[in-house]
């Protein structure tokens, strides 16, 4: 999926962009993402790695206020990253919440769930992802919304 770039003015009924006026770019977005997020690869720890594989869930909004000749974008969203991966014969899978994801913010808060038939593995995996996990995703998200200040 390319940038869609809306026109950089108001709309035709403020051409001159000075009346509040606001784009909303919520879906744009949810497919960006999930471009952004499709088969990235989390890491490698000796005899374990991790991708993720899909954004399973988009909640919020992503907009570009114009106003008196300005552009001011937002976001406030979360999301549900499903991710999976072997270690050695072993697979696991699991998610990777991600919530108050805001323009204002660069900190976020992330929860990890992970199944595999082997406890020893869940443990070195959500050690793994706390460890790694929002460094990758943080950086995804900073691309994100240099995009996003770009429209």
């Amino acid at each position: 999926m390319s940038v869609e770039s809306q026109d950089r003015t108001g709309s035709s009924w403020n051409p001159s962009a000075w009346h509040w006026e606001e784009k909303n770019y919520s879906s744009w977005a949810e497919g960006r993402l999930a471009e952004l997020f499709k088969n990235l690869a989390l890491g490698e720890d000796q005899d374990l790695s991790l991708e993720i594989t899909d954004l399973s869930k988009f909640e919020g909004d992503v907009f570009v206020n114009i106003r008196k000749g300005k552009k001011v974008p937002g976001w406030d969203f979360s999301l549900k990253l499903d991710y999976k991966g072997k270690s050695g014969e072993s697979e696991v899978s699991g998610s990777i919440k991600v919530s108050e994801i805001s323009a204002d913010e660069t900190q976020y808060e992330y929860e990890f769930t992970c199944s595999s038939k082997e406890e020893a593995l869940v443990k070195k995996v959500k050690s793994f992802l706390k460890k790694e996990a929002p460094k990758v995703i943080g950086a995804k998200i900073t691309e994100f919304g240099q995009e996003v200040r770009s429209k």
